[in-house]
Order: C-alpha cells, then structure tokens, then sequence
C-alpha cells in the first residue's frame, strides 16, 4: 500500500471520529468508559443499599435519588454511574442505571 492511500485511509478514520463525537448524543464506548463532544467520561459501579423512599446509600457514605418505586428500604442495589467527565467531583455524577443485587 502506497503513502498517499495510507494517508487517505488514516484521514477519513480520523475526520470519522470527529464527526460522530460532534453531536450531543454520539459517543464512543471503551470497556470503562465513553467519549463524547465534551470529552472522555469514566463509567463506574458500586454497591448500594435502599435506606428510603427512592433513596440509596453507597458503600462510600454518598446518598442518591433515583425515582424508581420498586425499591425495598434494606434491600441491596447495583449502581452505575457516569463521572459527567469530573472523575474528583461525584457530586455531578450520573446514574445511568439500578439493578437489585441477587
């Protein structure tokens, strides 16, 4: 393969990228984490217990509000989160989802 097809296949894969990063809702999913428009995002999960009415407590002390009206108070909760792209500060964190451990 020549350098200019090299360069060619190199550039579209690169102008590709850029394109699907360009709206607010593409992103590119990696084994721990995503990147979107505004950057890399770190997904994570932790253990919670349900210590009120759609409120989990997790192993870390940080309280949560999930509107889901399943929740037993005492029962234990698998939570993943999204970083919002501030691995320092939870307090922006996202749930993006809650399952009932077994």
């Amino acid at each position: 393969m020549n350098m200019r097809k090299k360069l060619s296949i190199i550039l579209t894969i690169i102008l590709l990228f850029i394109a699907l990063c360009s709206t607010a809702e593409a992103m590119i999913t990696l084994p721990f984490g995503y990147y979107t428009h505004n950057g890399f995002k770190i997904i994570y999960t932790t253990k919670a217990v349900c210590i009120g009415v759609n409120t989990l407590m997790t192993r870390d002390g940080q309280i949560w509000e999930y509107e889901n009206n399943n929740f037993v108070i005492g029962d234990k909760y698998r939570i993943t989160f999204s970083d919002n792209g501030t691995e320092d500060d939870k307090t922006d964190d996202k749930i993006l989802s809650v399952q009932k451990c077994h």
